[in-house]
């Protein structure tokens, strides 16, 4: 199934996009919010510490309004990591579209995930201080 998938990546990525606008336009247009949702969080709720997906909640439903500094206040390092992987997506998607075939993660996208989860720690640290 995966080397059909590969033989295909202009659909697979179309695909992908499609699927991820229509969940942005469903979600935006409908009355449905996740503040309404209420999970709550147990760490906070346990420890009274904010843990590291404290605000993720509530940035995504500020992201679906299209109230970007919202989002920021509620949580920037996320909300800095989510630009920066819808960039990363579209430069895949131009990639895709130009030489046919899926980009393999290069070392720079591993130094990216780990410089996120020491920026992310640091973060939490500073947040609960």
């Amino acid at each position: 199934m995966l080397k059909q998938l590969q033989k295909h990546p202009k659909t697979v990525c179309s695909l992908c996009w499609l699927c991820f606008l229509m969940a942005f336009l469903l979600l935006h247009f409908s009355s449905f919010k996740f503040e309404s949702v209420g999970i709550p969080c147990l760490v906070y709720k346990t420890t009274g510490i904010l843990c590291p997906s404290c605000g993720i909640t509530r940035m995504i439903d500020a992201l679906i309004s299209l109230d970007f500094s919202a989002a920021f206040s509620y949580h920037p390092v996320f909300f800095c990591a989510a630009v920066v992987l819808f960039l990363y997506a579209a430069y895949n998607t131009i990639y895709v579209f130009t030489k046919n075939k899926f980009k393999k993660p290069g070392k720079l996208f591993i130094f990216g995930i780990i410089f996120f989860a020491i920026v992310l720690f640091v973060f939490t640290i500073v947040r609960n201080l």
